[in-house]
């Protein structure tokens, strides 16, 4: 029997799961206080006399530690505040003219930009002064507060700016994740912002630093980004050429940062020749590829460890000449560099290029390179290819036994990400002749991500096979609710299955459902299953849900004899 405490239990947060969530209360902002630094010493300056300024800070040192105090208390301070008055009323007389007493002065006072726009103004002003003294802690935390309190700010396009500017120059993964979001926001409010050529050159260095550190999508947008400026000048007039824009500029700018991370440290930074020889290179992505490809050969035939980041350069400019050369010269560079970061960065590059020669380039590293780096760049350049030669590389690569399980992992994720008839027929047949769990999994998981060609019928075929093990089925069941596998059939999968933890599991799914077959199969169950632990377990999802028939069901629970 159920218990009537479950029953109430189920009624009360039956009640209390809104419709709709609550909006928030609207809080009404504090005005900011106006920020400000008195001159230490502005010639002619009408500064405060020390009475009123010991008097002032006496009375702020006092307000400071106060606790809070009862309404009658508060009458018994109006003495002291009537006696600070008249330094208040001089300190604000200092403030009305303090730009002009900096500007006497000759200090830089950088108000132009926001004088007199809205409220928010003091809060912005604040976190410039943070950000021109390199504190950028704090700068990102006024930013942020600046945002979120005043999202229709006239300054809002330069504070979005500025705040991906301080998050780049702290110079970790997620900030740099945070300014690229920021930056992206920029772009979409205010496409014509005044600051939106700078924007775009902060978002490549930024795209630079994600890439150098792993990040793949950033790599893929970099090159995008190269692509375009590469086609945009393309298309210029050769008067025009010679005036590059600010994303190529800064394109330029950001690949010089490369490093290589295998046992050198070469850099290139700080170092006039290095500077000019880059400069050199960089003038190649002006000139034609049969002038531009026998000096970037020149250069990607050097092996010593100073040259590194000139060949990573030289590598990222081959990529973007289309030349039958191009697919040879960076796949030479990907075997036989010995500089891992610039392999890696030939593999990446090799896998952007639209060149017939990529595939079977590409295929040649995954056949014979024991680099676990390279053979992952391999693997994720050809799935970026919307090509069934390269489908049919990263098929036959899955089925070997000799690749390390985590880069089979991957690629079989990376099968499943393309919409392909053949990536389907062959997942389901590895599956069968798989061993290692973790790969199973994997498979799994592929399948689910693509609602079509028969996937959701395989799975539950797979979830009502008594051979297959329980947690493998009961994953394949979770997999078949997720990829949109009908109700029907998940609701007459329960009434065939004998097994408890089976049954547990198709509870769960149903109430993953918001349709009203899945209510109609746990009502069902709530009522005629004799296992009283799953009609626990029905009752329970059941309160979950806004079907207007639950209360009903559970108010006739309540109240049967």
């Amino acid at each position: 029997m159920i218990s009537l405490a479950l029953v109430v239990s189920a009624v009360v947060a039956f009640a209390q799961t809104p419709a709709v969530p609550p909006a928030p209360p609207k809080a009404r902002a504090p005005r900011p206080a106006r920020a400000f630094a008195l001159p230490v010493a502005v010639p002619n300056a009408p500064l405060m006399s020390d009475e009123a300024r010991a008097e002032l800070e006496t009375a702020a040192a006092a307000l400071a530690v106060m606790p809070p105090l009862p309404p009658e208390a508060l009458m018994e301070l109006a003495q002291p505040l009537e006696a600070v008055a008249p330094a208040l009323a001089q300190a604000e007389a200092v403030l009305a003219e303090l730009p002009a007493m900096l500007d006497r002065a000759g200090l830089n006072y950088d108000d132009d930009d926001f004088q007199g726009k809205d409220a928010g103004d003091s809060l912005y002003r604040e976190a410039r002064r943070y950000l021109n003294r390199n504190r950028y802690a704090e700068a990102i935390t006024r930013f942020r507060e600046f945002r979120q309190k005043y999202p229709n700010s006239e300054s809002m396009a330069d504070a979005l700016y500025f705040e991906a500017f301080a998050l780049y120059r702290g110079g970790d993964v997620n900030q740099l994740r945070e300014a690229r979001a920021r930056l992206d926001e920029q772009m979409t409010k205010f496409p014509r912002t005044g600051k939106g050529g700078d924007a775009r050159s902060l978002k490549i260095r930024i795209l630079q630093s994600l890439a150098e550190r792993g990040d793949e999508g950033a790599s893929a947008e970099l090159h995008r980004l190269a692509d375009d400026s590469t086609n945009n000048e393309t298309r210029a007039s050769a008067g025009s050429r010679s005036a590059r824009s600010a994303e190529a500029r800064a394109l330029a700018s950001a690949e010089r940062g490369m490093r290589s991370r295998g046992g050198s440290s070469s850099t290139c930074d700080g170092n006039d020749d290095d500077d000019m020889r880059l400069l050199a290179l960089n003038a190649l992505m002006q000139m034609d590829s049969e002038q531009a490809l026998p000096i970037l050969k020149s250069v990607l035939a050097k092996r010593d460890s100073s040259s590194v980041c000139l060949r990573a350069r030289a590598v990222f400019i081959a990529s973007q000449k289309r030349s039958p050369e191009t697919s040879s010269l960076l796949l030479d560079a990907a075997r036989n560099d010995p500089s891992s970061e610039v392999r890696a960065q030939a593999v990446q590059w090799l896998g952007q290029i639209r060149s017939p020669e990529a595939i079977p380039a590409l295929d040649s590293i995954l056949r014979t390179t024991k680099d676990v780096e390279l053979q992952e760049k391999a693997v994720f350049a050809l799935s970026q290819m919307r090509d069934e030669r390269a489908g049919a590389v990263l098929r036959r690569y899955a089925e070997r036994a000799d690749v390390p399980v985590a880069i089979r992992e991957r690629t079989i994720f990376w099968l499943g990400q393309q919409r392909s008839d053949s990536n389907n027929i062959f997942l389901r047949n590895l599956y069968a002749r798989l061993q290692n769990e973790e790969l199973k999994e994997r498979v799994l998981f592929a399948l689910s991500q693509k609602r079509e060609q028969g996937n959701d019928k395989w799975l539950l075929d797979l979830a009502a096979n008594d051979r297959e093990p329980i947690e493998v089925r009961k994953r394949a069941l979770f997999y078949a609710g997720q990829s949109g596998a009908p109700t029907a059939d998940l609701t007459a999968l329960y009434d065939r299955t004998k097994d408890r933890e089976m049954k547990e599991q198709l509870i769960f799914v149903y109430s993953q459902r918001r349709d009203t077959q899945a209510v109609d199969k746990l009502l069902d169950i709530a009522k005629k299953e004799t296992d009283p632990e799953l009609r626990k377990k029905a009752i329970f999802w059941l309160s979950q849900s806004r079907d207007p028939r639950v209360a009903q069901f559970l108010l006739d629970l309540i109240n049967q004899p």
